[in-house]
């Protein structure tokens, strides 16, 4: 979880009301990972393409080369490329656009992804808007839109005025929707936090919002209460998925999957309490929102989370004791982590940051094929906390997975992971410089 700012966040009674509307914008963002249906799809989304380049990798015994960024191709075995396929739809458009001067129409298309069932046919959502010069632009509203939408909603109520304004193309997105499709339901911002919030119970956030914007609007249909928003969502939601029917149901299997794909990241006893502490984050948040899914509203309701350096939002510290937090790096590489109150693990947060590294090389295209390792700041810090000597070097600046080579005990977080995963003899190298 980064967090734009170079203030320590170790105490966040500290803290600047810009730092903490940041971090609260933030902590809903992983909130939405670990709680949601389309978050944790997500997750699994992720680790099974990291998981497929591995064993790619490890198959092809001649070849050290991981070529990236790796496309992954159709296979009678699984569904990587599908799902990988459908993750980009689902996700949908991010780019800030702020000119936003006439909304022409909005309206469902579908996209075409081929799976080891066949053919789907998978619809996403298209706004149709011109800028103030007249000029066109097509915007895909999907899961981005969405989460984007829901935490400047809450940052907004919050903390009006605090930060920059956001480009409304994402981050007023659903509520330029809701006016086309359903004007007045935008009037209180707490029916936009309900509706992305609920709609991201379901694979495809971008379409749920359309089409119960779009039910609500052929019913007649307007909320006297932001409560009326999640029941309206679970109880016109109609689906069979993997034999299930309801929210629920979708919730706690897309939790369990999201556990045990997370888990197949640390295959070693190294990371024993790395494991433990997933399962107990994911099952309590999991469990936080089966007990009420209204939780959300009751947490924005308390307010911003301090008022004079004291604590303000009881509900939101409630949340903090009961979930923790990520790895928190702020912009000097400081990093914070709250572990879970009460909980025995010894969690080794740092090796988050590593997988977040590794899923960027896989997706991404390296920079002449190097790559400056993120934690040499952090490494170096923490060398320097625990009276030791720096053990970063040229490597880590270049290629972090050579550091897998090192002898044990090997102080590379980099390299631990890479070497757990039997991949010391292998490097990611661009596709494009290939010649």
């Amino acid at each position: 979880m980064n967090v734009g700012t170079t203030e320590d966040l170790q105490n966040l009674q500290n803290i600047s009301i810009q730092t903490e509307a940041t971090y609260l914008h933030e902590y809903i963002h992983y909130l939405q990972d670990i709680s949601s249906t389309y978050g944790l799809m997500n997750i699994c989304s992720i680790v099974d393409y990291v998981k497929h380049v591995n064993r790619e990798a490890l198959i092809n015994n001649n070849n050290p080369e991981i070529e990236v960024p790796f496309q992954p191709l159709n296979s009678t075995d699984n569904d990587v490329k599908a799902n990988w396929e459908l993750k980009t739809i689902y996700l949908g458009g991010g780019k800030g656009l702020n000119d936003v001067a006439q909304i022409n129409s909005i309206c469902k298309c579908v996209e075409p992804v081929i799976s080891s069932k066949g053919q789907l046919d998978v619809e996403k959502i298209v706004i149709d808007f011109t800028d103030s010069i007249g000029h066109p632009y097509k915007y895909i509203v999907g899961a981005y839109c969405v989460s984007e939408s829901m935490a400047y909603a809450i940052e907004n109520l919050l903390y009006p005025e605090i930060l920059p304004k956001p480009a409304k193309m994402p981050y007023e997105s659903v509520t330029i929707m809701s006016n086309y499709l359903l004007p007045g339901f935008s009037n209180d911002p707490l029916n936009i936090i309900a509706l992305c919030d609920s709609c991201m119970l379901l694979f495809n956030p971008g379409v749920f919002v359309f089409d119960t914007l779009t039910e609500m609007a052929r019913v007649g249909f307007m909320p006297n209460i932001p409560e009326a928003v999640y029941d309206f969502v679970y109880s016109n939601i109609k689906f069979i998925f993997n034999g299930h029917e309801t929210i629920q149901q979708l919730l706690i299997s897309n939790a369990a999957e999201a556990i045990s794909q997370l888990g197949d990241y640390f295959t070693t006893s190294l990371f024993n309490d790395n494991r433990s502490w997933i399962n107990y984050v994911i099952t309590s948040a999991i469990d936080l929102r089966i007990r009420n899914r209204y939780f959300i509203l009751n947490v924005v309701r308390k307010g911003s989370i301090l008022t004079d350096g004291n604590v303000n939002n009881k509900l939101f510290a409630s949340l903090l004791h009961k979930l923790g937090s990520p790895l928190v790096v702020n912009d000097d590489s400081d990093t914070t982590f709250i572990q879970p109150t009460d909980t025995p693990f010894d969690v080794r947060p740092e090796y988050m940051w590593v997988l977040n590294q590794i899923y960027t090389i896989y997706k991404s295209k390296l920079d002449h094929d190097t790559y400056k390792c993120e934690m040499i700041d952090w490494c170096n810090q923490s060398a320097k906390i625990n009276n030791l000597d720096e053990f970063t070097d040229e490597r880590c600046r270049y290629a972090p997975w050579e550091r897998s080579k090192d002898s044990d005990p090997n102080p590379c977080s980099f390299g631990r992971v890479w070497k757990t995963w039997g991949l010391q003899n292998k490097f990611p190298k661009s596709v494009e410089n290939e010649t």
